[in-house]
């Protein structure tokens, strides 16, 4: 559900946060106070080059006005965990390592808790476009964000989280905390999910009926996926609900799930 971002009066007192994706710029407005509403809206295209975002950005003026503070999720490229004490230098080698590339070309890395740190490609010119047109900036790695967020869900205990949005799947696994596994999978239909969340469970040698899994959408069972996975796992329900430091609506379930958590990520 598309919300309409130009009925915010007072941009000074909210927040935006805009997420590249692969087929599609999200835009979301938090408010400032706890009696309102986020406000989200997508605005697709075919892929994530330089023209496509800059047009979305120039032909939609709420886009452009002076908000409180900026975030700007990347979720374009892969994403590659990486140790902690990892340098930009080591990072690249393990990232070009991981898949296959071989590219001289920097990368950016973001802490997502103790321990470990997400490596991702931020194309020059659409991250200076983004710095240029939005003041003080800050850039952010959807990947990251997830672990962290999940990371604190699962600070006692095993868990397996696995949001499913659109055609991906997004596999975390967590165990006291700890990060033992994290990957993203393109999942046409729910058969693919459930695939990939019982490879993630045999993988890790979890014992599927200890082992509680959260997956679909936040609050909301995914009727085709549980019944699924209820023919192996014994524990397997929706994500649950984050604290929302705002109102929250049908609307504002069928947000992404990473507009959802930013708050408890900045």
């Amino acid at each position: 559900m598309n919300q309409t971002l130009d009925t915010v009066t007072q941009p000074e007192l909210w927040k935006m946060a805009l997420m590249i994706g692969p087929k599609s710029l999200d835009v979301a407005l938090y408010p400032p106070l706890a009696r309102d509403e986020m406000i989200w809206h997508s605005y697709a295209y075919e892929e994530p080059t330089l023209q496509a975002i800059e047009e979305i950005v120039y032909g939609n003026p709420p886009l452009l006005a002076d908000y409180k503070s900026v975030v700007c999720i990347i979720d374009y490229t892969p994403a590659v965990v990486v140790p902690a004490e990892a340098d930009a230098e080591q990072a690249a080698a393990i990232y070009n390592a991981t898949l296959g590339e071989d590219s001289d070309e920097d990368v950016a890395l973001y802490g997502c808790g103790e321990g470990v740190s997400v490596a991702i490609r931020q194309p020059r010119q659409i991250a200076d476009f983004i710095t240029r047109t939005f003041f003080n900036v800050k850039m952010m790695s959807a990947a990251a964000n997830r672990i962290a967020y999940f990371r604190a869900c699962s600070q006692k205990g095993t868990a397996v989280y696995a949001p499913v949005e659109g055609d991906r799947t997004r596999v975390v696994a967590v165990s006291d905390g700890n990060l033992l596994l994290a990957n993203d999978f393109a999942a046409r239909t729910p058969s693919d999910a459930a695939y990939y969340i019982m490879w993630a469970i045999g993988e890790l040698g979890l014992d599927a009926a200890e082992t509680p899994v959260y997956a679909g959408s936040i609050g909301m069972r995914h009727s085709e996926l549980h019944e699924l996975l209820s023919k192996y796992i014994t524990s397997a329900s929706a994500l649950p609900m984050p604290p929302l430091r705002y109102r929250g609506s049908r609307a504002t379930l069928e947000a992404p799930f990473d507009f959802l958590i930013l708050p408890l990520c900045e």
